[in-house]
């Protein structure tokens, strides 16, 4: 393709090649060599319709640059920019990539929120814009308000709600829309209202449904209720966002009677059900709502059969989690990062570490920490330590940064193995090295590690020392270790602290009952069954499973 350039000597020359080998730029790295091509060749400066193609590219593209498009697009003289019809187009692409991150970037971390860099060049490209007197449309704005929804741009956000009034853009419902999306997300919920009221007569479904989620981000499920109910439209979307509020505020069973009086339900309905009952326990009916919804012979996504392996995987369904497997490859569904995740989970889940790690070791597949942390475990609670640290130094070699997660599996894999020194390390490495603050998760996961090895001392003194107070997880791990290890006395001390918490965890009772009976302390296992009795805490049984020809089977 390059050889084609070296007689390139004039820019409407290279406009027409970037046109043409345009199709032929599947990737990130195939533009920049292009563009450098242009550079090494004497051309400083690209034409607009050559700058087209590579700044839609890195914009707009998954696996594009968004700073690559700025940085060529802020290099173009401003004299150029000026007299370009197609000005406008490359500035609003850039900007629409901006509101696209924004919008992608689930769970950012608190610096990332309050991070100023992006605000930083969003600023300069607007400055350029103004300098090169590029008048901006309503997509500008739209794009521009979308791109400001994080708590870092909200005073930008503000001032060009300022200018679109000024301008008599809010005519426009693109940019009315983005306006309620912007103050649902960042401001309160009165600034929301106050806004919806200005605009409620040319209201439309998404502006409905950006002062429903505000009111359902905030807790206000009934006032959400409300207007749900005085929606003059009602589309799938807005079923689904209410269902996804009402699930996440514990309200399962009403978000169950939306799904039964759907009109029309999409995949995302059905996802947002089975995950809902997948992450509240309830397996059983998440099983039997992905089997129901196998039968209305729907193509299945890699979001609704992550959701279908989550429940397996709990349930241990090995033959559902199967069926789902032999789907993925009957239909060619690609495996994402999630997906292999949970194949991964489902298969260790189930017993099947071989099956876990044959999916895993598939070239096919994508791999990232959570799917590393996922083999992990899955090695580690097999009794395949050397195996699973092994993998997480693989990891580590191949620039796959551990998170928390990963270092409450190697902890995991350390304790099952019985190994104090190298657990301690870990622990230290994560604090110090990675600079992750241990939660009571890998706090209890050390004193399960001391104390499976017998050193309850150490196990004491860990949680005396802790910088934060210890749960009752935490507490119950040192009186499991009690209990292994036949010490009434410290056990007594532990359980005694539990009980006067007033801990409703059953088990807890039960470990320092078993205690006693196995020291032979028969009238305080009894007396701890008596406060069982008094405080009315139950003993839940344990629950079997079986999977016979996709059916379940509890007992």
């Amino acid at each position: 393709m390059y050889g084609m350039l070296a007689g390139t000597a004039i820019p409407v020359a290279v406009s027409s090649i970037v046109s043409a080998f345009y199709q032929r730029c599947k990737s990130m790295e195939a533009f920049k060599q292009l563009h450098a091509r242009f550079i090494i060749l004497g051309h400083r400066h690209l034409p607009h319709s050559a700058l087209r193609p590579i700044i839609s590219f890195s914009s707009l593209h998954p696996t594009g640059d968004l700073h690559y498009a700025i940085l060529i697009l802020l290099s173009v003289p401003i004299p150029l920019i000026s007299t370009s019809s197609s000005s406008r187009y490359l500035f609003n692409t850039v900007i629409r990539g901006f509101a696209r991150r924004q919008k992608n970037q689930h769970n950012p971390t608190r610096q990332q929120q309050h991070s100023s860099t992006p605000l930083l060049l969003l600023l300069l490209l607007l400055r350029r814009m103004v300098d090169a007197s590029v008048s901006p449309n309503n997509f500008t704005y739209t794009f521009l308000i979308q791109a400001c929804a994080v708590p870092s741009a909200m005073l930008l956000g503000w001032q060009i709600h300022s200018v679109v009034t000024k301008n008599a853009f809010l005519d426009d419902r693109y940019v009315r829309n983005s306006l309620l999306q912007f103050y649902s997300i960042c401001c309160g919920l009165d600034e929301t209202r106050r806004l919806f009221t200005e605009f409620e007569d040319y209201a439309d479904v998404v502006s409905w449904n950006s002062l429903i989620n505000a009111c359902l981000k905030r807790g206000e499920v009934s006032e959400a209720f409300v207007l749900f109910d005085r929606m003059p439209e009602k589309t799938t979307v807005s079923w689904n966002n209410m269902m996804t509020g009402l699930i996440r505020h514990k309200r399962l069973d009403t978000a169950r009677v939306l799904f039964d009086e759907m009109p029309e339900r999409n995949i995302v309905s059905w996802t947002v059900m089975i995950s809902g009952y997948s992450q509240a326990g309830e397996v059983s009916e998440a099983l039997g709502l992905f089997r129901l919804m196998q039968m209305s012979h729907r193509n299945l996504n890699s979001a609704v059969l992550v959701a279908g392996l989550a429940a397996a995987s709990q349930l241990g369904a090995l033959e559902h989690g199967k069926w789902i497997h032999g789907y993925i490859r009957k239909r060619q569904v690609r495996m994402e990062r999630s997906l292999t995740t949970a194949l991964v989970k489902m298969y260790a889940n189930c017993g099947c570490v071989d099956l876990a790690m044959q999916v895993f070791y598939d070239d096919a597949v994508e791999k990232d920490v959570s799917t590393y942390t996922a083999a992990v475990l899955g090695l580690a609670v097999s009794g395949h330590g050397r195996e699973a640290m092994s993998l997480f130094k693989q990891m580590k070699c191949l620039g796959i940064e551990p998170d928390g997660v990963s270092y409450i599996a190697v902890l995991c894999a350390c304790s099952h193995m019985g190994w104090v020194e190298e657990g301690s390390h870990h622990f230290n490495e994560m604090v110090h090295v990675y600079g992750i603050e241990p939660e009571l998760d890998h706090y209890a996961c050390m004193v399960d590690l001391l104390g499976r090895a017998g050193h309850l001392q150490e196990a004491e003194k860990f949680i005396t020392s802790m910088p934060v107070e210890a749960d009752n997880v935490v507490w119950g791990a040192l009186l499991n270790a009690c209990r292994i290890h036949g010490n009434p006395t410290m056990g007594r001390k532990v359980g005694k602290m539990l009980i006067e918490s007033d801990c409703g965890h059953d088990g807890r009772y039960i470990a320092l009952s078993n205690l006693y009976s196995e020291s032979r302390m028969e009238e305080n296992a009894q007396q701890i069954r008596r406060i069982m009795k008094k405080r009315n805490v139950e003993r839940i049984p344990g629950i079997s499973s079986v999977d016979l020809n996709g059916t379940i089977y509890e007992s």
